[in-house]
């Protein structure tokens, strides 16, 4: 689907930089199915951590779910 490129940055990957990316969260009900995986860059997947939002979001979308 993406070929040799990260999902989520487009950034071309060498083969120590690839990881397998699910798009929900194991640790939210995810599984392992392929319609939830993806190729990410280690630095996309890392920054995503749990979270359901792509790691450039991520950070927007929990500060306009906080609760004041």
């Amino acid at each position: 689907m993406y070929g040799n490129c990260c999902c989520w940055c487009s950034k071309q990957m060498t083969n120590s930089e690839r990881t397998i990316e699910h798009l929900v969260p194991k640790s939210l009900g995810g599984c392992n199915s392929l319609s939830n995986l993806r190729l990410a860059c280690f630095t996309c997947n890392n920054s995503r951590g749990n979270s359901l939002f792509p790691p450039h979001l991520k950070n927007t979308f929990e500060f306009l779910n906080k609760t004041y």
